[in-house]
């Protein structure tokens, strides 16, 4: 047999193994009974009192040159103190639409801007989140929708093995954190039955980290509620290791917050804050929106952690569109990160697409916060 044909085997049976490990792993969560991690992972053994930071946007032309990446990511940490930065694994562009989902994350890796971007970071001590960004109607994974993760065992099984592969490749950087799926979603009508379909979500997530503990990843491991959001807290079950966090996202009101987007929001410049008469995304009543207002949008998160003292919680993303007009722009960060600073939780603020921090008026009041200064009112 050539060395060819050889290395080809050798790849088939690898694969061939973590199939039937992680199938196995499936039936035995299936059956109810906890599979726990081989030796503990000491949580208290280098992690940071608190990660603050900032989600870079992906799409941005600077990581695609490794000096400039460099540069930048040295700045963020150096000049405005973040010590976690935060990507999105997005799934939508070419080639990443073919493939298992291991396949399509190996190649996302090596796409021009995440290569010459994780290698700016790997150069620094600096933590990192990464996380899955699937939007299935744009990337065909899962192939069906949202709602074929939660009833085909096949796709969760090819959930399972992308992330027990990023957990081989990256088990030597365990300050790179797995965000394993970018606020879930239900479709249809399944949504009738959220308490049943949060199981799977619970289950898969648990047999996830199992998986990647099993193949020496250390990697602190992130799982987010349904859409992302603090009222969805209730649904999940917190697992008893200190290496997976809980993490939410907050833009409420996101009539204020996304104003000036595409779609159906309202023009840019038109809706203050602190403000009233307008509600929020059709789910909450108009009222008056301050602090406050946002604070008690925060309660599912603060009882449910009463439940589960040990769990740490990250505000994976939070932040305000740039066509919010500033001084209002600037109270909304300000009140925010108040809110997420009193409650003890890690944050960063999202930087994505229309949300930009650099030269405006709201980089002061982050840059401020990062290094633990509250903004003047």
């Amino acid at each position: 047999m050539t060395t060819k044909l050889r290395k080809r085997a050798m790849s088939r049976d690898v694969g061939k193994q973590t199939f039937v490990y992680v199938a196995a792993l499936l039936l035995v969560g299936s059956c109810g009974r906890q599979v726990a991690p081989q030796g503990r992972l000491d949580g208290s053994q280098g992690l940071p009192h608190r990660l603050r930071g900032v989600h870079i946007n992906h799409e941005d032309k600077t990581w695609w040159d490794a000096e400039k990446a460099r540069r930048e990511v040295k700045k963020l940490v150096e000049d405005w103190g973040v010590n976690v930065l935060r990507i999105h694994l997005d799934l939508t562009q070419e080639p990443m639409r073919r493939g298992t989902l291991a396949e399509r994350l190996g190649r996302l890796l090596q796409q021009p801007g995440y290569k010459t971007f994780l290698e700016a970071v790997a150069g620094l001590d600096i933590w990192l989140v990464l996380d899955l960004f699937p939007r299935p109607k744009e990337s065909g994974w899962p192939s069906g929708g949202w709602n074929t993760l939660w009833q085909n065992k096949q796709c969760q099984r090819e959930f399972v093995e992308g992330w027990l592969e990023m957990g081989q490749r990256f088990r030597q950087q365990p300050k790179w954190i797995f965000d394993l799926l970018n606020e879930p979603e239900i479709e249809g009508q399944l949504k009738n039955n959220v308490a049943e379909i949060a199981e799977i979500w619970n289950e898969l997530a648990r047999t996830t980290v199992t998986a990647c503990r099993r193949v020496g990843s250390p990697n602190i491991v992130l799982v987010e509620p349904f859409w992302g959001t603090a009222n969805n807290f209730v649904y999940l079950r917190p697992l008893a290791e200190e290496r997976v966090w809980y993490s939410f996202h907050f833009f409420h009101p996101h009539w204020f917050t996304h104003q000036g987007a595409r779609g159906d929001w309202p023009a840019a410049g038109t809706v203050r804050y602190p403000g009233e008469g307008y509600g929020d995304y059709g789910k909450l009543p108009a009222q008056r929106w301050n602090k406050q207002a946002l604070d008690k949008l925060l309660d599912p998160v603060r009882s449910w952690q009463r439940s589960a003292p040990h769990v740490r919680v990250l505000m994976g993303e939070g932040g305000c569109i740039v066509n919010a007009p500033s001084p209002d722009r600037e109270m909304w960060l300000a009140d925010m990160l108040d809110l997420m600073e009193s409650n003890g939780w890690d944050w960063i603020v999202f930087a994505g697409p229309g949300f930009s921090l650099q030269d405006t008026n709201a980089e002061k009041v982050v840059r401020q916060r990062l290094k633990g200064v509250k903004p003047r009112r």
